[in-house]
């Protein structure tokens, strides 16, 4: 069958899942299990998409004349109603406003009951999504940490040590305005401000090193995961590999994922380290944790809640913290802007983990090394930060590498035949302008549609292995040059 939203324009791209939102907002219909040939993924985990039905003399007409085939499989279920569900609070401790931060009051808040303070933030509806996914990735880290990826919710009193963390106080060591004091601190986010995966990342790992004792946390540089770096943060004085959170931070086009990067979005749900994507643009980052063929599936942050209050955590509050509710979107559908989280218990984890990473399709995406490399005069060329709505721009590595090493080189600036030239993929320090290093990299330029850059762009050079900068050789600029015309 024909994906038809594989021909959108990028304002169709832009609008059509921001109306389906909308439309979900008004007419918020359960979704059902429609889709009885394709496994079910949650984290890692596998399910037969077909409901079990007692007794050997019950047929497939009879279970569809019950409606038993659009019920999802209760194993699945069990799974989701156990995963940690962070949403918009209301009523909280009030987070003061900085000096020209944003507006306090919103129409969305006060028509959801959060009332009118004019000297802080109460609630963080319209601006704390990316924040709330990120906890909820950081909070099920904990959780599969604590009790093993096959617990299941059957004693509410398990979890509350972890939930606490999250409270909706200053006090709470994970708490929404511990991460808006961070983000202020250091990534320059105004309590009010929309965060971006960097400014998450950033806050995840700061208040982990803070109060977690028993998680590390290691974030990428961008795709490129150095081994050098990660076992620096993963392994202790002793020589004792500790449990540590992988975060990487991608982008992997302009208005939406590439099909060709869909299976490896599919893969990295998959791994048995996986703890899931947080990502999206203002007002519409989620935190997704499984699949089924080209659906994702998703707990939303939209929804707002009575604030969690480290005195006030009793059942119906640990409650409030899950759901059993079915979401989804299709691939082409979801932003390209994302927090992928992995976590590694052990050594034995770690080199599983990155096996999986270089033998799959995840190559297309993350590249593992022993160390950064040594760029010199190699620069990186970036537009914007990742936290900007309008993104920006890399070049991407060639994700056919892999597969030529022993082909013949080809000339410098050919491609090869049946080479693939991918879609942007942003945010990768191995991303090499003009030229390779080893053979290891190619410059590629794509946006979603195109093979050219429509508008004239500023371009700032810098060196991703030093603060300072270095000019460019003279071929190498007609290179760039040539690379970044109009056709």
């Amino acid at each position: 069958m024909v994906d038809a939203t594989t021909s959108w324009t990028g304002a169709e791209r832009t609008y059509y899942p921001r109306i389906r939102r909308m439309w979900q907002q008004i007419w918020d219909v359960e979704n059902v299990n429609v889709d009885h040939e394709h496994e079910i993924v949650c984290l890692g985990q596998r399910y037969d998409p077909q409901v079990a039905v007692e007794g050997d003399d019950v047929d497939s007409q009879t279970v569809a004349s019950d409606g038993l085939s659009l019920l999802w499989p209760r194993e699945f279920l069990e799974d989701v109603g156990s995963r940690v569900w962070l949403t918009y609070r209301k009523n909280f401790p009030l987070i003061p406003k900085a000096k020209n931060g944003p507006s306090t009051v919103s129409i969305s808040g006060v028509f959801r009951g959060s009332g009118i303070e004019f000297n802080g933030f109460t609630t963080d509806v319209g601006w704390g999504c990316m924040i709330r996914t990120a906890q909820s990735l950081l909070a099920n880290a904990l959780m599969l940490l604590r009790f093993g990826r096959g617990w299941r919710r059957d004693n509410v009193e398990d979890e509350k040590d972890v939930i606490r963390l999250f409270a909706d106080e200053p006090d709470a060591p994970l708490s929404l305005h511990n991460f808006v004091r961070h983000g202020e601190a250091h990534c320059g986010k105004r309590p009010g401000e929309w965060f971006g995966p960097s400014a998450a990342a950033s806050s995840i790992k700061a208040l982990c090193e803070a109060h977690c004792d028993n998680m590390r946390v290691y974030i990428s540089a961008g795709s490129d995961v150095y081994e050098n770096e990660m076992r620096h943060v993963a392994v202790d004085a002793a020589g004792r590999f500790r449990p540590t959170l992988i975060l990487l931070g991608i982008r992997l086009g302009i208005d939406a994922v590439n099909p060709v990067y869909w299976d490896t979005l599919r893969e990295f749900l998959a791994f048995p380290q996986a703890v899931g994507i947080a990502g999206g643009r203002p007002s519409s980052s989620h935190y997704f944790f499984g699949y089924q063929h080209d659906s994702l599936f998703y707990l939303d942050p939209h929804q707002w809640q009575p604030a969690l209050r480290l005195d006030g955590l009793d059942s119906e509050a640990l409650e409030s913290v899950h759901t059993t509710r079915i979401r989804s979107i299709h691939l082409s559908e979801m932003d390209p802007s994302m927090l992928v989280g992995f976590l590694v218990r052990d050594e034995g984890d770690w080199q599983a983990w990155k096996q999986g990473i270089m033998e799959g399709t995840t190559r297309k995406i993350v590249t593992v090394s022993k160390e950064p490399p040594q760029l010199n005069a190699r620069s990186s060329v970036s537009l914007g930060s990742d936290d900007e709505e309008s993104g920006f721009i890399d070049v991407a590595h060639d994700t056919t590498r892999h597969e030529e090493e022993e082909e013949e080189e080809e000339e410098e600036g050919d491609v090869a035949e049946g080479e693939e030239e991918l879609p942007v993929m942003v945010n990768s320090s191995s991303a090499i302008l003009g030229g390779s290093i080893g053979d290891e990299y190619t410059p590629v330029i794509v946006d979603d549609n195109a093979s050219s850059i429509d508008e004239p762009v500023n371009l700032s050079f810098h060196d991703a292995s030093s603060s300072s900068y270095t000019p460019q050789p003279d071929d190498e600029w007609e290179m760039m040059k040539r690379t970044f015309s109009k056709d």
